[in-house]
């Protein structure tokens, strides 16, 4: 059996399911200080009825000529299917690795080069390097919403 996405693709069962593990990962919900207070599934964060703030980031890669690298997102995301973003966006987890909170925001870096790796397959990334800087971001899309503390990622 296959299934049919606002009439763009079929996709195999495999597929859905991948992406709905995906919505099971356990965010890092915060308050308007970025101060961490629980954990939420990214299916909870990103649900219009809760509305909850959790940490996030966005990775925005350049040539060398500081051209911007954009990728259309697949067409199989539960989340902004086939829309044109930037390189990667995603969550740090609930977990000690990716939740450190010091002064050079090592736990977001984390996340970010786990991501880069996953998403992109970009292995060799010098966390140190990442020029960082956060922001709130709050929009909706349909049933989707994003209420996030943003970090944004600059290489290149």
């Amino acid at each position: 059996m296959f299934f049919r996405q606002k009439g763009y693709n079929l996709f195999k069962p495999a597929v859905v399911n991948v992406q709905n593990n995906y919505l099971d990962e356990q965010c890092i919900i915060v308050d308007e200080n970025d101060k961490p207070l629980r954990s939420g599934s990214k299916r909870y964060c990103h649900s219009v009825e809760t509305l909850s703030l959790h940490r996030a980031f966005s990775i925005f890669l350049f040539t060398k000529n500081r051209e911007l690298i954009l990728q259309r997102r697949a067409a199989q995301k539960i989340t902004f299917p086939l829309v044109w973003t930037n390189a990667c966006c995603s969550h740090p987890l609930w977990n000690e690795n990716e939740m450190s909170t010091d002064e050079n925001n090592v736990g977001i870096r984390r996340a970010a080069k786990r991501k880069l790796s996953h998403e992109l397959g970009i292995h060799a990334v010098d966390i140190g390097r990442m020029k960082v800087r956060n922001f709130v971001l709050v929009y909706n899309v349909s049933k989707i919403f994003d209420n996030s503390v943003s970090n944004v990622f600059k290489f290149g």
